[in-house]
């Protein structure tokens, strides 16, 4: 596995530090540098690494006067770099950023990290704008020069204060990427962080033109810069955590209600397939959500025996029906507990939230739960299947298929049934 050096460069951060340095916690180092903080900064960093042995923190003096500052401080951090991470691929943050997930940077390296030696990578960047909901709109999509590269001896920063980092060999090249998300925190602090930031820009001449800045700083504080909602699913737990909210409680927001169709559904499957036997019949609901599935069946047949894992404690915590149902906090790509062999097995709207190299294990385990089961998965085409940010299994109905016939008898969904063309049958194979 390749080695992961992060940096990051910064000063007087101390609204911002922590959340940095959570996002890169699990590298192999990580490298502070600081340009002179006489805020909590310190403090903050000492807590940090009292749990975390892999921070080194670099002083050196951050001069305003000096129009090459920056260059020189990235410079200054590249030569540590070289003489003691040769090889490592190295993460380059500011103290106001932070990187969306550190399993994705990984797993990006691991799939490309024979193109360190001719590619420099430049980071999806998303810039938050005044508060957690909103960010830039002044391109469809931004992405930050040249943050990810693998360390070596020919990498330089030219002077300059939006220095680049660069490589002397002329043939290298350089990529925008998606895989790898940074946020961007510097623009939610309100309209007393723009007065100071248009001060400091103009004071250090930054290369922008005096119109060009009282342009940024006017339509900042009248509201006027070209912002867009953001989806807020897709900010990382980590950073709705730090400010005291739950994703879960966003994501199951419009997913609290008991509705119709969890009746009709219900009585589909288990009717229409003839399952419904005698009173012994059971049902594992993998996914469950706030149980409504529960709910509904509990409802039409008391004496079925429902049992519900979801991976939220929130929803679980929060279900209206937690004193009536069975419901566990589980895992499914983990299953512990291993109940009876279930008459049905539900997995509604659960798969296409797994990551790939998760699916067959978990397909495998799910296999040995039950006789019959019924998938409800968003396939390409389907619009639900991009609506929901967070789902990350994005294939054709017969990608589908193929995958769940290695350890089920699969077959289409009757005509009949409400949202047919999304849901797959299974049974258990011989």
């Amino acid at each position: 596995m390749e080695k992961i050096v992060s940096v990051i460069i910064g000063s007087d951060c101390e609204r911002t530090i922590e959340l940095c340095l959570e996002s890169v916690k699990d590298s192999d180092t990580i490298i502070f540098i600081d340009g002179g903080s006489s805020d909590s900064t310190p403090d903050k960093l000492n807590k940090f690494s009292e749990s975390n042995s892999n921070l080194k923190v670099y002083m050196r003096p951050f001069i305003k006067e000096n129009p090459n500052m920056i260059a020189e401080q990235r410079q200054f951090y590249l030569e540590i770099l070289k003489k003691d991470y040769q090889d490592y691929f190295s993460l380059v943050l500011d103290a106001d950023e932070v990187l969306h997930s550190f399993k994705d940077l990984r797993n990006y390296i691991e799939k490309y990290k024979e193109l360190g030696d001719t590619y420099i990578f430049s980071p999806k960047m998303k810039h938050l704008m005044n508060n957690l909901g909103t960010e830039d709109a002044t391109q469809p999509e931004h992405f930050v020069p040249c943050r990810l590269f693998k360390v070596s001896n020919d990498l330089e920063y030219p002077n300059g204060e939006h220095t680049v980092l660069r490589n002397k060999d002329p043939d290298f090249k350089y990529v925008n990427i998606r895989d790898v998300l940074i946020w961007h925190l510097a623009y939610v602090g309100g309209i007393w962080d723009v007065i100071n930031r248009y001060s400091e820009q103009v004071k250090r001449g930054t290369g922008h033109s005096k119109q060009f800045l009282d342009n940024w700083y006017v339509s900042h504080l009248l509201g006027l810069y070209p912002t867009r909602k953001l989806d807020v699913l897709e900010l990382p737990e980590f950073l709705l955590r730090y400010f005291g909210i739950d994703k879960d409680m966003l994501y199951f927001a419009n997913r609290g209600q008991l509705e119709t169709k969890h009746f009709l559904m219900i009585k589909e499957w288990i009717e229409g397939r003839k399952l419904y036997a005698d009173v012994s019949f059971s049902i594992i609901d993998l996914g469950c959500g706030m149980g409504h599935f529960g709910k509904a069946a509990k409802t039409l047949y008391p004496e079925i025996n429902y049992t519900g894992f979801d991976i939220s404690e929130w929803a679980i915590n929060n279900s209206p029906y937690k004193n009536e149902l069975q419901l566990f906090k589980q895992d499914i790509t983990q299953m512990t507990i291993s109940p009876e062999a279930s008459d049905l097995v539900l997995c509604i709207d659960i798969l296409e939230h797994l990551q790939y190299t998760e699916l067959e294990t978990t397909l495998e385990n799910i296999s040995k739960l039950g006789y019959n089961f019924i998938f409800s998965i968003p396939f390409i085409g389907d619009p639900n299947l991009e609506n929901d940010k967070t789902h990350i299994i994005k294939e054709e109905k017969e990608w589908w298929i193929e995958v769940l016939s290695k350890y089920f008898n699969i077959q289409e969904a009757p005509k009949d049934w409400s949202y047919h063309n999304q849901i797959l049958v299974g049974q258990k194979l011989k």
